[in-house]
């Protein structure tokens, strides 16, 4: 016997959409309380000192074996990529620290130019 086709209609899908929604009232707090959010991908990143940047850089940490141990290839994994989306050097947020003393810095000098000119 053949079966019959039966077709998925578009109604499915929006109803899985539409249970997404939690309309129980004890998970209520779910979607408003901040201890259920997600980090955000800025701090996901886990902050390497700079004795341990090296990691990032150097070939040792993220070479692997080009063959298993039957002695058949192995394709490049891109371990290097992954270490750089897993750590974050700690240099990188002390640059952003030293541009915003730059801009403290020029007021300083705007207010001492200002000082001299009332003067």
């Amino acid at each position: 016997m053949v079966k019959p086709k039966t077709s998925k209609s578009a109604k499915g899908a929006k109803a899985s959409s539409a249970s997404d929604t939690i309309t129980d009232p004890r998970f209520a707090a779910f979607a408003t309380d901040p201890r259920f959010r997600l980090p955000s991908k800025k701090h996901t990143r886990t902050k390497i000192d700079k004795r341990f940047s090296r990691m990032l850089e150097d070939d040792d940490f993220s070479n692997t074996a080009t063959v298993d141990r039957y002695g058949r290839k192995i394709s490049s994994s891109g371990k290097k990529k992954a270490l750089q989306r897993l750590y974050q050097p700690e240099e990188e947020e002390e640059e952003e620290e030293s541009e915003a003393e730059v801009e403290v810095e020029d007021d300083a000098v705007v207010e001492k130019e200002l000082r001299r000119a009332e003067a």
